[in-house]
């Protein structure tokens, strides 16, 4: 037997706010992870000998590249979770325009025997 998915248009906004509420929470997110300002936190370390990378400024240089990589992360999530919310808005308009439309078009028939 198949089942016909029902469609609800209210479910559906509920749901666009729902994920609203996610983006909130990624944009939020990014905006704790700030890039280090002054003084290294990795005090004076050395690179290995031989090494033209490391000691305390790569470690630097290694977090600032994992920042801006999770920020890339953030920025994408958000796209997806904006795209998500925004078709889920639209779906729900097309749908409650289509369901009112289709109850302008409905003609009632009633059947007029004449009982004697």
């Amino acid at each position: 037997m198949t089942t016909v998915p029902v469609y609800d248009p209210e479910s559906m906004g509920i749901a666009a706010g729902q994920v609203e509420k996610i983006l909130e929470r990624i944009e939020e997110t990014k905006r704790k992870m700030t890039p280090m300002e002054g003084e290294n936190p990795f005090g004076s370390m050395t690179p290995p000998e031989g090494s033209q990378t490391g000691g305390s400024e790569g470690a630097k240089g290694a977090v600032g590249s994992f920042q801006n990589g999770m920020n890339s992360e953030f920025d994408a999530a958000a796209g997806h979770m904006t795209a998500a919310s925004d078709f889920l808005r639209r779906a729900a308009g097309l749908l409650q325009e289509t369901e009112q439309v289709h109850m302008d078009n409905l003609t009632v028939h009633y059947d007029r025997q004449d009982k004697a």
